[in-house]
This record gives C-alpha cells, structure tokens and sequence, in this order.
C-alpha cells in the first residue's frame, strides 16, 4: 500500500468521532494518538510524525535499511 493512501486512511479514521457526532472539534478527543513502542508523545497529527514514523517502520522491517544512502 503506498504511503500516501495509508496516510489518508489513518486521517478518516481519527476522523471518526466527528462523523459520529461524539465531538464538534478533533482537537478535544482525547484517545486519537498513535503508539508507537519508545515514543509516546509521537501523534499522526504532528508535524514530524510521518517522517519518523516512515523511518521506524523501515527500521522495523528491514533493520539494516537506515544506513542505506540514496544516490
């Protein structure tokens, strides 16, 4: 799945409360973060969260991979 469109499937689903009508604003939602093991205050709607979050699940899935360097 490319990234993007995992992106924006995260963003609808934060969304849901709102759809539901729970709450007027995300902002007040209190349970809409991501955990991610060792960074707790990392939040997808934060302004560095994909970028690290990218880079973590490529640590994750291939351990070696984040000393490769693009040409």
């Amino acid at each position: 799945m490319p990234p993007a469109l995992e992106q924006e499937i995260c963003f609808y689903i934060l969304a849901n409360p709102v759809r539901a009508k729970l709450i007027k604003e995300l902002e007040i939602w209190p349970f809409c973060g991501a955990i991610v093991p060792g960074y707790p205050d990392l939040h997808p709607r934060g302004e560095d969260f994909w970028p690290q979050f990218w880079k973590l699940c490529l640590a994750a899935r291939a351990p070696d991979s984040v000393d490769i360097k693009k040409l």
